[in-house]
């Protein structure tokens, strides 16, 4: 990754800006950390802004129950430094100052001078346009007014209006265009090999702290700047995108509501008002345009992304286990890394110690994992690599991490893919593909009589509705056990008509209430059902059920949203607008409910209209004939991963399926 010695005097400046906040110590101070342990909470809580977070550590060094976590509502003062110390069962929270406004100087300085190390383009490529110099800087300081309740939980100077002794917004502004001219500096002679450095977003998250910013967004947003100003503004995605942006300004917005953003922070709107939602229509639209300005200046590298693949896989392991061995570890992985969630100290699969913090989700990095072994395999079978036998332990490492992630339908489908590789490869010259198809149309028709027979048909077609309904707040006044009875009740007389009679008027979704309408007509063909059944029984295979179901017991769209959606990465109306009462444990009724299903998220941000031109613009791709047909199965082991899992919320998903989609439609591609 380094190409030349004077990038590695970098390492030094990059270690130091990242080691001193957390360090400081004046001479002159009196406050000395001692052990942590029950005696010593009092004097942590008295001595606040005093001791630093390397002077608990070397105090503490090999303690297994301290924990330190980000404070983002301290002062400057306080930066790098205790702010408290609490104790929760047996383990120890250690509250450490990290102010966002200075958070964010410092992250963007390391990020920044991390893209050094992207190797130089050898072609001479277009300056950037200077336009990005003010542009971004607006928009990024709008987004504290339009998202203005997130960050004033985040940040304790935060202030939104708009005046010229407004510090806080000046700082931000001051900032994102400091990082504009440096990243300005940085990308012009990096642009075309940016994408064969795509593996590491993985493993460098890039969300700044306390903030709902991603830093890769930013870099896109001025890749997008100059998409636009080089006539990229008649591209047909733009004047559909205005379109929409038209019907989402539209959607209806009586509830003005807060969603905190949880493990999605960086890439979901908070708020749920006007000018939150124009701030994110202008920044996703400036992403498209970035990512399609990247596509068309790429230079396609397959060894180089190949080893990026690895090595970022097998570090996202390593951190992750350095992370559940050590605090300190952990909560630098946390700052430096910009982690979305801090990670778990512990070993665990469930916890996820090679995920959790590196990915918010831990079937994003099950696809991530199975991503990397699928591209060596089928790079080493169609001979575009060279098989060196110094990858084994590195393509061990990302064994072991798949394993770690319990990613089960990864692992299948990485299987079940190589296995056709291999066969097509041996026998694909002399099948016809037609006969493959036949072959493959009379699988599933055998499959899906062996399925019937082992369960029962109606139970199979109608369970995703049953664990809809059970979710949906159905006869308000009786108690969830009764609740359940009638409603078992309606589903085993198959009489869905009555869900929605005079005792439960308009308390289901209309997503379910449509779903069952389109269910009910019985069609009378016990083994081609409607596609409510279909999608039914499939839930039921991916253990996808309860989440469809709370999926469709909370949407409920009105028109335009069911049409155009309710914008780009709006989630507001899908959590808050359905009242509904959860069939669940008491300890779980806090959690996310997330769709878990990228279509179904594609379907609340751009609707039924949307999704059917991405759709239909994934089917074109597929059909594509280029000269690197092999690399179809990248794209189709994503998209089909996708179907079950949230993977489009987390921008460094996003880049690998943009990865994949470069790979799949590009022909010019360097295996040197």
């Amino acid at each position: 990754m380094l190409k030349s010695k004077n990038s590695i005097l970098l390492i030094p400046i990059i270690i130091f800006i990242l080691i001193f906040p957390f360090a400081r110590h004046d001479s002159k101070d009196i406050y000395n950390a001692l052990p942590i342990d029950n005696s010593s909470i009092g004097y942590y809580q008295s001595t606040t802004c005093n001791i630093s977070l390397f002077e608990v550590y070397i105090e503490n060094p090999n303690s297994q129950n301290i924990r330190y976590n980000a404070h983002n509502y301290a002062g400057l003062e306080c930066y790098g430094k205790v702010t408290g110390l609490d104790k929760v069962g047996d383990t120890y929270i250690v509250s450490i100052g990290v102010n966002p406004s200075l958070s964010f100087i410092i992250q963007s300085l390391i990020w920044c001078t991390i893209l050094v190390f992207v190797r130089k383009s050898n072609k001479k490529l277009p300056k950037l346009n200077n336009l990005s110099l003010f542009v971004v800087p607006v928009i990024a300081a709008f987004q504290h007014f339009s998202e203005r309740r997130f960050y004033s939980y985040e940040n304790k100077y935060f202030n939104s209006d708009f005046s010229i002794n407004n510090y806080y917004l000046l700082i931000i502004f001051l900032t994102v265009y400091t990082c504009v001219i440096l990243l300005n500096y940085i990308l012009e002679s990096r642009i075309s090999n940016l994408v064969n450095y795509i593996p590491f977003s993985f493993l460098l998250i890039g969300t700044f702290d306390g903030f709902n910013l991603n830093f890769y967004v930013v870099v896109l947003m001025i890749l997008g700047l100059n998409n636009l100003t080089q006539k990229g503004y008649n591209l047909t995605f733009n004047k559909f995108y205005l379109l929409f942006s038209f019907f989402w300004l539209l959607s209806r917005n009586e509830s003005n509501t807060f969603f905190d953003t949880d493990k999605l922070r960086s890439l979901v709107n908070s708020s749920n008002t006007i000018s939150s939602k124009i701030y994110w229509i202008m920044v996703i639209g400036l992403v498209v345009n970035g990512l399609y300005y990247l596509y068309l200046k790429s230079e396609l590298n397959i060894p180089l992304i190949n080893r990026n693949l690895l090595s970022s896989g097998a570090l996202l392991v390593a951190f992750g286990m350095l992370g559940a061995t050590s605090s300190l570890i952990n909560f630098i992985n946390f700052y430096f890394f910009g982690q979305n969630k801090i990670g778990m100290l512990t070993f665990d699969s469930v916890a996820g110690n090679t995920w959790r913090g590196f990915s918010a989700s831990a079937e994003s990095a099950g696809e991530f994992y199975g991503f990397i072994l699928l591209t060596y395999f089928l790079c080493t079978y169609y001979k575009k690599i060279h098989f060196h036998f110094l990858d084994l332990p590195m393509l061990g490492i990302v064994m072991f991490g798949l394993y770690k992630t319990n990613n089960f339908a990864a692992v299948s489908l990485l299987l079940v893919f190589a296995i056709i590789i291999t066969l097509y490869g041996q026998f694909g010259s002399r099948i016809p593909r037609l006969n493959l198809f036949i072959g493959l149309i009379s699988f599933l028709i055998i499959f899906s009589i062996l399925i019937n027979n082992k369960y029962d048909y109606t139970y199979l077609s109608s369970e995703l509705l049953y664990e809809a309904s059970l979710h949906s707040n159905l006869y308000p006044n009786e108690s969830n056990y009764i609740k359940t009875k009638k409603v078992t009740q309606l589903f085993d007389e198959a009489n869905l008509e009555s869900l929605f009679d005079i005792q439960n008027p308009d308390k289901a979704s209309t997503l379910l209430t449509n779903l069952v309408k389109i269910y009910t007509p019985n069609i009378g063909i016990p083994h081609v059902p409607n596609i409510i059944s279909v999608i039914s029984a499939t839930s039921i295979f991916i253990n996808r059920t309860e989440m469809w179901g709370i999926f469709i017991a909370k949407y409920s769209p009105n028109l335009i949203e069911t049409l155009f959606g309710n914008g780009p990465y709006q989630m507001n109306n899908y959590l808050y607008v359905q009242e509904i009462r959860l069939d669940l444990p008491e300890t779980r009724m806090s959690s996310l409910f997330l769709p878990h299903s990228s279509l179904a998220d594609l379907f609340i941000f751009v609707g039924l209209i949307g999704t059917i031109i991405i759709t239909f613009l994934m089917i074109r791709l597929f059909q594509n004939n280029s000269h690197n047909q092999y690399f179809k199965f990248l794209g189709l082991f994503l998209i089909i991963n996708f179907i079950k899992s949230d993977s489009i919320l987390y921008i460094s998903s996003l880049l690998i399926l943009f990865l994949s989609i470069v790979l799949i439609s590009r022909d010019q591609v360097n295996y040197e």
